[in-house]
């Protein structure tokens, strides 16, 4: 329960903090008066999203704190245990209070904190809801959507958590379904690319593509297509080194006639000894280089039809380069990736086939649990539309009826949703005589209002948390309002209830009485105050306010509101 609310510079609000009890704890004022700001600072407690709207005009934050007892909520407790958030100057055994605090600053971001511990909105959201639950005065406006029926009688036959478990279920097997459309798509695409890849694997494997042939190639005929001019420039040089009939005569019979008259020379002048030695030296050098020359000249080989076949190959390989926009010599490199790649997408297939299981099993588990929870749901039927149809008769309806369209869909995946494999739609007929029909053709404000009232009082439970109404009695009055506040009462018994009303007959059946007043501020500005109406004298003076008796004389004033009080 709500101990007490902590509230500096939020909207009209310069400061206020306010003391609550156990019971029914009413709020009242007059329109405009800023009732539901109480509301929404304990909704950003709650976990809501804040923005810089929340900051008084001039003040650079905003600052809500509210302490809650949670000696009886055992899932706060547990949740808190789990976190690890017990405030720090109690042990864990002792742990009774939980403070939750949030500063909102002018760029529109919040600070959180948990018994003193920063953390986030996530974390928040989920402990706000084991401490506060809020209903909003057009909550009823709901009901016009019938995809929220369902949660009601979930609710009412204790079916949240298999309803829950249905719905992450379906949750599973959707994403399992998404994931094996795009691994479909992806394996389209890839079969697209490994047709093409087995056309080009084809392709290049009719061509010996191994690095030391395409080497050995280029090599080979550089050498066969310079072997022609090679064997005719040997035969130029051998015709230099020993020609016969030639104009200038061969180097080696020149030299040898040289060599003759060189030796005639040494023989009668020594002096040309060193001249006849260096001649003789290069006549055996020219020698050895003929010998090199003729030999080199048979070694040369010439195959005019190898050399096509090599001039063919590589005209292959040079084709196949510019297709695949590689050099030549870069194509084993291509044909060993592209052989890799078709290795991986064979593997795809495998892929489909696990993520198809796994589809086809998420979808089973779904179906079973789905089923189990549309079995329960029509075993709990009847007694819902029992409670209901009594709760709006206390409410002023006495010959209301209403029914629930339950209808379990097909097992047909087009037609199942994240309920389960049921529809169902409320009914509803003012008269027992009328056939029910769906909210949205027949229902009028009033009759919303009370419908929705009629669910709000089946679906409370007790839990050790805090019951926020605002303004949730709109458009009743009368015998209803009377009817709904008794029930308040009876509901407060069980849990803290805290109720913002219009009305004097709920007012008056509060045990704590707020009220909340627009003023003037020391510098002029209007700001809300909240106070507690502690005497009689003064909850006689509000309620008389309310039901617009304030002119009557002050004897005849309190005889009539004491009725109420």
């Amino acid at each position: 329960m709500l101990e007490s609310l902590k509230i500096n510079n939020f909207a009209i609000i310069e400061y206020q903090q306010s003391v609550f009890y156990t019971g029914l704890t009413v709020i009242t004022g007059e329109t405009g008066a800023g009732k539901s700001l109480l509301i929404g600072a304990l909704a950003l407690l709650q976990g809501q999203r804040a923005d810089t709207s929340h900051i008084k005009s001039d003040a650079q934050q905003a600052i809500i704190e509210g302490v809650f007892n949670i000696e009886a909520n055992t899932k706060a407790q547990d949740w808190l245990r789990q976190q690890k958030l017990f405030s720090r100057d109690v042990s864990e055994s002792d742990a009774k209070r939980c403070c939750i605090k949030r500063v909102i600053d002018q760029s529109g971001h919040s600070k959180i904190y948990i018994n003193g511990c920063v953390c986030t909105l996530q974390l928040l959201r989920c402990l706000g809801k084991h401490l506060v639950q809020i209903h909003s005065q057009h909550q009823h406006q709901v009901l016009l959507d019938k995809d929220s029926h369902i949660d009601y009688l979930d609710h009412f036959a204790g079916l949240s958590v298999l309803a829950e478990k249905v719905k992450q279920s379906y949750c599973a097997w959707q994403l399992a379904d998404k994931e094996l459309v795009q691994a479909q798509q992806e394996y389209e695409k890839a079969q697209q690319r490994q047709d093409l890849l087995s056309y080009q694997l084809e392709e290049l494997a009719q061509v010996d593509l191994t690095e030391a042939t395409i080497d050995c190639a280029y090599q080979t005929h550089k050498e066969l297509a310079q072997a022609e001019s090679l064997e005719q420039l040997c035969v130029q040089l051998m015709d230099l080194f020993d020609a016969k009939n030639t104009e200038v005569g061969a180097l080696l019979p020149l030299f040898n006639a040289s060599l003759q008259k060189m030796s005639q020379l040494e023989q009668s002048r020594p002096a040309f000894k060193e001249a006849y030695d260096l001649l003789c030296e290069a006549f055996i050098l020219c020698q050895e280089s003929f010998s090199l020359i003729r030999k080199s000249q048979e070694d040369i080989e010439y195959d005019p039809s190898r050399l096509q076949a090599l001039d063919e190959y590589l005209s292959t390989l040079n084709r196949l380069a510019r297709k695949h926009r590689v050099h030549p010599r870069q194509l084993p490199e291509l044909l060993s990736k592209l052989e890799r790649e078709q290795s991986r997408l064979k593997t795809k297939h495998l892929s489909l086939e696990q993520l198809l299981a796994v589809r086809d099993n998420a979808y089973k588990q779904f179906i079973a649990l789905a089923a189990d929870l549309s079995h329960k749901r029509q075993l709990k039927q009847e007694a819902f539309e029992h409670k209901v149809t009594g709760y709006m008769r206390l409410l002023g309806m006495p010959e209301a009826v209403c029914k629930v369209s339950l209808h379990s869909a097909s097992v047909e995946r087009s037609s199942i949703s994240v309920h389960g494999v049921d529809r169902l739609e409320l009914m509803l007929s003012s008269h027992a005589k009328l056939a029910p029909l769906p909210l949205r053709k027949c229902a009028s404000g009033g009759e919303l209002s009370r419908l929705s009232l009629a669910l709000f009082m089946l679906t409370q439970e007790e839990g050790g948390s805090t019951l926020v109404l605002d303004e949730i009695d709109t458009g009743l009055g009368g015998q209803v309002a009377e009817l709904l506040g008794k029930h308040l009462v009876e509901l407060s018994k069980k849990q803290q209830v805290i109720c913002v009303t219009h009305l004097p007959q709920i007012a008056a059946k509060g045990q704590v009485h707020l009220t909340v007043k627009k003023e003037s501020s020391i510098q002029g500005a209007l700001c809300s105050r909240v106070s507690q109406l502690l005497d009689a004298e003064s909850r006689i003076l509000e309620l008389a306010r309310m039901f617009g008796l304030a002119q009557l004389p002050p004897p005849l004033l309190r005889e009539v509101c004491e009725q109420w009080v």
